[in-house]
């Protein structure tokens, strides 16, 4: 780093096989720097990824408080790069569990909705950009981007990809049109999911029965699983 203030990154771009366990102060340091949009471009994609790594392993271990890696997730809301996303989307996958409630009311449901507040405040951004409607990108690193993005602001809740996710299915369903396979399976769960048409679970349990490609069948029946009503799961 350029500052005298700032931390000293060990590691540079993850080439060792090591995790670095700073001093609670340099941790504090970079998260303040990563919350920095003016200053995100002063590590690799690598030492941002390695750091959000870091980070979560140790807290799981117990030598850093979950805090930290919670809080160095803010630089997703500033880089658009498949593998911080990716490893940020599973610090939220580990710590998600601790947050998530079936109570509506109380101080549980109010952690919850904080949490998916919090994330839903980080991922926004990008959606915009890499959404289940954006245009198709042309270079494999962005395609893996949108579907790493739009899979995880479903997952959490965001109003826009649930919503896509829906249109999406209705015009594949009624126009023929195709789904990308890199959103397919983002698309069709969570648009059986909020579906409280009977008649989309049936069309799609008819397409399963009628695919022989594995992938594609899988998609199609790990989507038919999400349906919120059991009895079409007992049929």
């Amino acid at each position: 780093m350029t500052n005298a203030d700032d931390p000293v990154k060990f590691n540079v771009d993850s080439k060792g096989f090591y995790i670095v366990l700073y001093p609670l102060e340099d941790w504090n340091k970079w998260i303040k720097l990563f919350q920095d949009a003016s200053k995100i471009t002063k590590l690799t994609s690598q030492d941002y990824s390695q750091l959000l790594y870091d980070s979560s392993v140790l807290a799981g271990a117990g030598h850093l408080p979950i805090t930290i890696p919670l809080e160095l997730t803010a630089v997703l809301k500033h880089k658009e790069d498949f593998s911080v996303w990716n490893t940020g989307s599973s610090i939220f996958s580990q710590f998600w569990p601790i947050f998530r409630t079936n109570e509506t009311t109380g101080i549980n449901a109010l952690m919850q909705n904080t949490f998916k507040a919090y994330v839903q405040s980080l991922v926004s951004t990008v959606y915009n950009n890499y959404g289940l409607q954006s245009a198709e990108p042309g270079l494999f690193q962005e395609q893996r981007l949108r579907s790493e993005v739009s899979s995880f602001a479903c997952a959490y809740g965001l109003d826009r990809c649930l919503l896509e996710a829906q249109v999406e299915y209705k015009k594949w369903r009624t126009q023929g049109s195709s789904i990308s396979a890199n959103i397919r399976a983002t698309v069709l769960r969570y648009a059986i999911q909020e579906s409280t048409d009977k008649s989309d679970w049936e069309y799609l349990w008819n397409v399963y029965t009628k695919t022989w490609q594995t992938s594609v069948k899988l998609d199609y029946l790990q989507a038919l699983a999400q349906t919120s009503n059991k009895e079409l799961l007992t049929l």
